[in-house]
Parts: structure tokens; C-alpha cells; sequence
């Protein structure tokens, strides 16, 4: 995962998130820019910000001729400019086919509004580590190269990414005020992203098609009505 150092120091996530095949990271990295640039330069046609693009590695190479180089820059800018907020497809689609999946949890307080979660990159980076819990309860195990890395990041607050300074003599100060979970209640949340994690892998799996990949090495769709079968027998 590229970019991660700078996430690390500054706790924004400034760019747009792009998984792609293992051999198409710099395809995906070069897109960033040129989908940027183009919208966010100056009125004199300068930019005067920073980015390092956050793209997401993951191995097809099973199934996909990755030493083809198929995936070009402006085949990410695509697919960057038709993202929405709508339903994201699942299973065999997008980078490291077979590998996508998604599942979400909703919160509510006991006075029935909607919990915005977590907005600061400490409490954030503990909930990345509870990813594990879900992949273990799938049957993951970290094997050798699985490469099993996590990114949560927040929507509920705008922080600005470069906001104007106050400056007081010698002492230049930005302040925003932002909530934050105390630590006693923050479990729900941690079980939660587990749980979520564990789903969206089982999404990922039951809801992959058939495919005909790299040499006619096929690999067929789970028979969904044979796992019914079998998980009943363990409720």
C-alpha cells in the first residue's frame, strides 16, 4: 500500500483509494495525478499541493496475465470518475479479482440518532487492527506473503486540508474541535468492524462468478445451495 508513511504523519487521507493488480501500482499511482492535477491546479495552472497517492497492491496473477500491462492510466481514471456512492459490486470485479467484498454495521444511540464515528487517526488505526479478528474468523491464518495489511479511514468530520492561519505575534495557532470515544465505550465499535470484515469476505466469496482466466484455468462459483446446506448443519 503506497502513501502509507504520509497518512501516518499527518493522519488525512488526501487521495483517492485504488486497488489494482500487482504489476499496474504505478499505472494506478500515475492516475492519481493526472485525475488530480487537472482539477485542482491554480488559476495560473500551478500546483500548490501536496499528494502522495494511496493505491492498494493485490496479486491476480493466477487468473490474470499481470506481465501484460493491460491496465493503463486512463483505464483507472475511468473507473475513479464513475466511483459513487451507490452499491459497490462484489466478488470477482475491479483490482485482484475475486477480492472485493463489502459490508457495513450502523450504530445508533440510545437516544435514536446515528453515531458518527471515529475522527481522529489514533482511534482509527485501532480499529484497522481489529480487521484481523474478522479474517481470522474467516479462516485466514496469515499464511507467508498474504500481506495482510488494514486502512479505516473517517467521513464524519471536514478537516481542511490546508486552513488559514491565525497568527498572534510569534505564535501561529489553527484549532478544531473534533469528539472523540472514550475508551470504555469503544468496544462495540471494535467488534463491529471484525464482524464487518468477516462478511465481507464471505460477500466476496458468494457472490463471485465463474471465470475463465490466465491459460483456460477455470474457476468455478461457489454453489451457494450446497453451502447453505452444510453451515445449517452447524447452527
Amino acid at each position: 500500500m503506497t502513501g502509507v508513511h504520509w497518512l501516518d504523519e499527518i493522519g488525512l487521507l488526501n487521495s483517492p483509494i485504488i486497488i489494482a493488480n500487482s504489476f499496474a501500482v504505478g499505472a494506478a499511482y500515475t492516475e492519481i495525478y493526472e485525475y488530480c492535477i487537472p482539477q485542482y491546479r491554480n488559476s495560473k495552472g500551478v500546483c500548490e499541493w501536496f499528494l502522495l497517492p494511496l493505491i492498494v497492491e493485490s496479486f491476480d496473477g493466477i487468473m490474470s496475465d499481470i506481465g501484460a500491462h493491460a491496465v493503463k492510466p486512463e483505464h483507472v481514471v475511468h473507473g475513479t470518475e464513475q466511483a459513487s456512492s451507490g452499491h459497490a459490486e462484489e466478488g470477482n470485479t475491479g483490482g485482484g479479482n475475486g477480492m472485493l467484498g463489502s459490508s457495513g454495521r450502523l450504530f445508533i444511540e440510545e437516544d435514536g440518532k446515528e453515531i458518527q464515528s471515529m475522527g481522529i487517526s489514533s482511534d482509527l488505526q485501532l480499529l484497522a487492527k481489529r480487521a484481523t479478528v474478522g479474517l481470522a474468523s474467516a479462516g485466514g491464518w496469515g499464511s507467508n506473503g498474504s500481506g495482510d495489511i488494514f486502512l479505516a479511514f473517517s467521513t464524519a468530520h471536514e478537516i481542511p486540508r490546508d486552513p488559514e492561519i491565525n497568527v498572534s505575534g510569534d505564535k501561529p495557532t489553527v484549532s478544531q474541535r473534533i469528539p472523540v470515544f472514550e475508551d470504555a465505550s469503544i468496544n462495540a465499535l471494535f467488534e463491529a468492524a471484525a464482524d464487518a470484515v468477516e462478511e465481507a469476505i464471505y460477500n466476496a466469496l458468494c457472490m463471485a462468478e465463474t471465470m475463465i482466466g490466465l491459460g483456460g484455468k477455470k474457476v468455478e462459483a461457489l454453489d451457494l445451495e450446497k453451502v447453505r446446506k452444510v453451515t445449517e448443519k452447524y447452527r
